[in-house]
């Protein structure tokens, strides 16, 4: 009996170092953090002006208010919970044309901004909701053309660019635009995607580029471009 209280003993002690040393994934995960900065284009404060963050979920203010009490520039951070919903109230100052802001959220994503010189500041400037990004994934289709591009990944709410197209022409066209849903985008525009997304190539017949001697010799291949794009010109070949 001695023998095996002991062991009992020793068995729970080391299954409550075990459950000690777990980290507190749930507490961890659910508590964010959401970064902002304030600004005085005149640099003396913002005169009164403030932003007041309420958890819409209780109803109570979370932490003091916000403001820039002299100079031009502050910045800090709030801590947040997942899931919750909050609301940021704007309480008028005496120069509300010289305030700006920007409030970042846990994924990188800007809430919300407002730049100086516009005064119109609304009572109740936004509501969030906070919530962890996860990854979407971007195909691509090559439309008429062939070939293949590999999928990319980008948060969802983030920025993402459009790549280049890698596919194959069809005969006789060039890449003209990216399309999803009717609307056109250009390689390299940047977009706000939240869900999974397939781009589809479309493709246009060429402008041919031509180069002139103009009193030269010699000859210049000319070049395929699709309408609407911008080019750098080729060295000059002529003699």
């Amino acid at each position: 009996m001695v023998r095996i209280g002991k062991f009992l003993l020793s068995l729970m002690l080391s299954v409550l170092m075990i459950i000690n040393t777990l980290p507190a994934y749930a507490e961890e995960s659910s508590t964010l953090t959401i970064s902002y900065t304030l600004e005085d284009s005149f640099g003396d404060g913002w005169n009164g002006a403030s932003i007041r963050v309420v958890n819409e979920n209780t109803g109570e203010q979370v932490g003091d208010l916000l403001t820039l009490e002299d100079g031009s520039l502050t910045s800090g951070t709030i801590e947040v919970q997942l899931g919750v919903t909050y609301r940021f109230e704007w309480n008028h100052g005496s120069y509300d044309s010289e305030c700006a802001f920007e409030f970042i959220d846990n994924n990188g994503i800007t809430m919300f901004h407002h730049e100086s010189g516009d005064g119109n500041i609304p009572d109740v400037i936004s509501t969030y909701t906070i919530y962890i990004a996860g990854d979407i994934i971007i195909s691509f289709d090559p439309g008429e053309g062939s070939g293949s591009m590999a999928p990319l990944t980008s948060k969802e709410g983030g920025k993402f660019t459009l790549p280049e197209c890698t596919f194959t022409a069809p005969e006789g066209k060039v890449f003209d635009f990216w399309e999803i849903d009717g609307q056109h985008y250009r390689a390299g525009e940047s977009i706000t995607l939240h869900v999974d997304t397939t781009f589809r190539a479309l493709w246009t017949s060429p402008l041919v580029v031509t180069f002139n001697a103009n009193g030269g010799t010699g000859s210049m291949e000319p070049m395929n471009v699709a309408p609407g794009t911008s080019i750098t010109l080729p060295e000059c070949l002529f003699t």
